[in-house]
């Protein structure tokens, strides 16, 4: 029977509670200071955006949904690559761990990207850097993601998935560039529609590579 020890399973803890609430308690600090430093209220960064605004909970709904499959996406294939790392039992396996871990860095920026609108707002806006320069970095990256695990894709993993993913993709930024330069009534819902059902596919696609390489 196993002895009742709180005491060593909490020293035993220690080393996770400090990767865990470090971060998270800095995090909380900036935020005390920025407060204190600048005048910025704190509720800006604390409370969710649709109570700041007022408006109703629903407000961004589909965004919302998109980086929840983001985060799902990155978040499985870490899993699937740090339990299959346990058991290398063949090269293959080992081009699968590097193949998501490398799709989970790829897939966090996206999410990065999408969370703190990065090539809608931030970029364009503060830093100065056109959407087109962020878009060209993105596929590039992909580009290379591609064609660096090109052989592992074709061979081991559900690739149709993937191509559907980006070809709505490229019809979302599609979509958004042309956006810019005419305005057409309606076009939101095919820029949104297509960089959704591509998240769809993407998170699809990332879930049973990841379903596979533990198999």
């Amino acid at each position: 029977m196993p002895v009742f020890d709180p005491a060593a399973r909490l020293r035993a803890l220690v080393p996770t509670i400090y990767a865990l609430y470090l971060p998270a308690v800095t995090l909380l600090g900036g935020i005390v200071l920025l407060r204190l430093v600048y005048g910025i209220p704190m509720a800006l960064f604390t409370r969710d955006p649709t109570q700041i605004r007022g408006t109703g909970p629903f407000i961004g709904a589909l965004s919302s949904l998109g980086m929840l499959l983001w985060c799902t996406a990155a978040a499985v294939s870490l899993f699937a690559a740090a339990v299959a790392a346990r058991d290398r039992n063949t090269a293959r396996r080992e081009e699968a761990i590097s193949f998501l871990r490398t799709g989970a860095a790829l897939t966090a920026v996206l999410l990065f990207d999408d969370l703190f609108l990065l090539h809608d707002v931030v970029f364009p806006d503060y830093l100065h850097i056109g959407q087109i320069v962020v878009y060209a970095v993105y596929a590039v990256a992909t580009g290379a993601y591609l064609l660096g695990y090109r052989r592992f894709i074709l061979e081991e993993t559900d690739y149709p998935l993937l191509a559907i993913a980006l070809c709505c993709f490229a019809l979302s930024i599609g979509m958004d560039l042309i956006d810019e330069r005419i305005l057409i009534p309606g076009t939101y819902i095919l820029e949104d529609g297509f960089k959704f059902l591509g998240i769809v596919g993407w998170c699809g696609y990332f879930v049973r590579s990841a379903a596979a390489a533990l198999l």
